[in-house]
């Protein structure tokens, strides 16, 4: 009798593997329930972990703001553009920015290098050294006699004095930036 049992038993399970097996309605043969759960287990733990690593961005150290507008150091003067590019030349020349004027064309001004301690890395500082961007433009609601003044800022580092200045386009110096501003003002 338990012969007959166990028989009978295992005939129904060969009989259930067997129509796992077989066609579904679609053509296709069904994924056995293994392998179904290891498909599930590895959803799942893709997921887990896609949520862990997260799917942001590097913002580097400076830590840019959210808005474009935000991130854009800009300021109004009511002169016109041609006064306000060597009211702007003066200001970023004489104390406390000291800046260097390296090059003057069609309203952009390109200051030299001036060099900062830098963030700390690992276990000592990196220096740093900003340049800075100005671009002097007509103000879009008053041309004659408003001009905007914007500034960008471009940082690199080393990480020792063997090695020689790198770009980091990961740096964001709007501190810098708001300085010159305010010299500007």
């Amino acid at each position: 009798m338990i012969e007959i049992l166990s028989s009978v038993a295992g005939s129904e399970a060969a009989n259930g593997r067997q129509k796992d097996l077989e066609q579904n309605s679609m053509g296709e043969a069904p994924m056995p329930c293994a392998g179904r759960r290891r498909l599930i287990v590895l959803c799942a733990s893709l997921v887990i972990a896609m949520s862990l690593i997260g799917c942001g961005t590097y913002q580097g150290t400076g830590g840019i703001p959210g808005s474009p507008m935000d991130r854009i150091p800009t300021v109004t003067l009511n002169v016109w553009p041609k006064q306000a590019v060597t009211q702007v030349q003066k200001a970023i020349a004489a104390p406390p920015l000291s800046l260097r004027i390296d090059s003057v064309q069609d309203g952009v001004i390109v200051t030299g290098w001036k060099e900062y301690p830098g963030e700390i890395h690992i276990v000592r500082r990196w220096p740093e050294r900003t340049r800075f961007y100005i671009v002097v433009n007509p103000d879009f609601d008053d041309a004659t006699n408003k001009s905007r003044v914007v500034v960008y800022d471009q940082t690199q580092e080393k990480a020792d004095e063997r090695q020689g200045w790198v770009d980091n386009p990961h740096l964001y110096r709007r501190d810098r930036a708001d300085a010159v501003l305010q010299a500007i003002k």
